[in-house]
C-alpha cells in the first residue's frame, strides 16, 4: 500500500514530533511528490523541511554553548553525550537524503523544457534542499569538535570559583518560561522584578566644561520687526534664443534657388544630407516646404509649390512622415 501527500501531510499535523522526526517526515514527502510530480506541494513542503533544520540546528548550537557558559548546568555523561551521537546518526542521514533530492530535482529539472512551468517550482525545491544540506554539512562539522569543546571548557571552567554568578540564557531560561506562564503570573513577576532585569543605568552627571562653553555661547541675533527686504536691480535681457538665425535662413533660401525642377522633399533632403549640410539649415528647409499647407500665412520667404505625393514616403535621418512634391515658382 502506499500512502498520498494527503495522508502524509494528515498525519504530520496530527502529530505532535520532535524536530527530527519532523525533518524525517516532511523530506520523505518531499521525495514523493517530487517521484509523483507534485512539484508545487513539493516546494512548499521543502520550505518547510528548511525551516525545520534551522530549528535543528540553532537545537544542537544551543546545547553547545551552554558547555560554554557554565558546565555543571549539563549532564554530559547521560543527556548531552547522548544527544550529541543521536545528533550525528541524524546529520549523516540526512546529508544523504538530502542529496538524493537535490539529484533528482536537478535531473528532472534538466528533462523538461525551458518555457516548462513546473522549472520555477523545481528550482525552489533544489535551492531549498541545498540550503539544508549546507546547514546539516555544517552542523556535522561542528558537531565533530563537540567533544574537544567540552573537554576544554571543562578544563578551563574547574578553576572558576563556584560564587561568581553566570551570566543566563535570556531567551531558553526567562523568556521563554516567561511566556509559557499564565497572564496574570506574568504580569506580576514583570512589575515587582522586572525591572532587575534591565541592568544598571547611571544617572546623568553634571559636566562642568559643556555648562561653561554653553553660556559663553554668543548670543543669537533678534530682529525685531519687518525683516528687510535687498534691493533688486531689475533689467532687460534678450532671454528668446533664435535656432533658425539670419544665416541659416540664408542658407535656407540658397536651397530653393539652386532648385531648379520638381522634386520630393525626401529627395532633396538626402542630397542635403550627404553635401553635408548643417542640420539647422535641413529643418528651416522643412519647415519653410511646411508652411506652404498654412493658408493663413501671409509671410512667404520662398516661392515653391508643394503638393503630397506619397503617404508615408518621407524616412530621412531627421524627420518622416508623408512625402511632398516641391515645384520652384518662377
Amino acid at each position: 500500500m502506499e500512502l498520498s501527500s494527503e495522508a502524509i501531510n494528515l498525519f504530520l499535523n496530527a502529530l505532535d514530533l520532535d524536530i527530527e522526526s519532523e525533518q524525517i517526515a516532511n523530506e520523505a514527502v518531499v521525495q514523493f511528490q517530487l517521484e509523483r510530480g507534485n512539484f508545487d506541494k513539493a516546494r512548499s513542503s521543502a520550505e518547510t523541511a528548511r525551516a525545520r533544520s534551522m530549528q535543528y540546528e540553532q537545537k544542537i548550537n544551543r546545547v553547545i554553548e551552554q558547555a560554554k557558559r557554565d558546565i555543571r548546568q549539563i549532564d554530559w555523561r547521560n543527556e548531552v553525550h547522548e544527544t550529541l551521537l543521536d545528533a550525528n546518526e541524524h546529520v549523516d542521514v540526512r546529508l544523504r537524503i538530502e542529496d538524493d533530492i537535490i539529484r533528482s530535482a536537478r535531473d528532472k529539472l534538466d528533462a523538461i523544457a525551458d518555457e516548462d512551468e513546473n522549472r520555477q517550482s523545481l528550482s525552489e525545491v533544489a535551492r531549498l534542499m541545498d540550503d539544508c544540506f549546507s546547514r546539516h554539512l555544517r552542523l556535522s562539522k561542528r558537531l565533530m569538535t563537540a567533544r574537544g569543546e567540552f573537554i576544554e571548557q571543562q578544563s578551563r571552567q574547574c578553576f572558576v570559583d563556584t560564587d561568581i554568578a553566570e551570566q543566563i540564557d535570556m531567551r531558553d531560561e526567562l523568556l521563554g518560561p516567561m511566556l509559557a506562564l499564565p497572564f496574570g503570573i506574568a504580569f506580576e513577576f514583570s512589575e515587582r522584578a522586572g525591572h532587575s532585569l534591565l541592568g544598571p543605568t547611571p544617572p546623568f552627571v553634571l559636566s562642568l566644561h559643556e555648562l561653561v562653553a554653553w553660556q559663553l555661547q554668543p548670543k543669537r541675533e533678534q530682529s525685531v520687526g519687518e525683516a528687510p527686504m535687498e534691493e533688486i536691480e531689475l533689467f532687460d535681457t534678450n532671454a528668446e534664443v533664435h535656432r533658425l538665425d539670419d544665416h541659416v535662413l540664408a542658407d535656407c533660401r540658397k536651397v530653393f534657388v539652386e532648385v531648379d525642377g520638381t522634386i520630393r522633399l525626401s529627395e532633396l533632403l538626402d542630397r542635403l544630407e550627404n553635401d553635408g549640410c548643417p542640420s539647422a539649415v535641413q529643418d528651416a528647409v522643412t519647415l519653410h516646404i511646411l508652411e506652404r499647407f498654412d493658408p493663413e500665412d501671409e509671410e512667404r520667404i520662398v516661392a515653391v509649390g508643394v503638393d503630397f505625393a506619397a503617404a508615408d514616403g518621407l524616412n530621412a535621418l531627421r524627420c518622416a512622415g508623408d512625402d511632398l512634391l516641391i515645384t520652384p515658382l518662377k
